[in-house]
């Protein structure tokens, strides 16, 4: 017989020991975020958040705090893919290979524009 450990107990985020709660967060913000983001079926997220789930159930987390990050992390990221950035822009460059006075009132030119300057 096998004498080691199993390792699928998952007992290694225990709410009411030593570990601050922001580490705990921390992991269970990395476990949600990879959840949420990872292009799987939903089949496959559902199994994941499950698993997600039994941790916190098996050490005493609370799981309101848990539903809590999901949701705001859930939001977050519909917010951010629902709302073109201005980086989103490809940037066009003007390269300048002399600076002088006369250059820099120039690009002053310049400065209302989609152009970025380099000298």
């Amino acid at each position: 017989m096998n004498s080691q450990k199993s390792h699928t107990n998952r007992n290694y985020y225990t709410f009411y020991i030593q570990v601050p709660l922001e580490h705990n967060l921390a992991a269970y913000t990395v476990h949600i975020n990879r959840m949420i983001t990872l292009p799987i079926t939903q089949q496959a997220k559902q199994q994941e958040w499950n698993i997600i789930l039994t941790i916190p159930r098996n050490n005493g987390f609370p799981l309101q705090i848990i539903h809590n990050l999901k949701n705001k992390l859930m939001l977050v990221t519909q917010q951010t893919t629902a709302i073109p950035t201005q980086t989103q822009l490809k940037k066009n460059w003007v390269t300048f290979t002399y600076e002088s006075p006369l250059i820099h009132k120039v690009t002053n030119l310049f400065k209302h524009t989609n152009l970025n300057l380099a000298f």
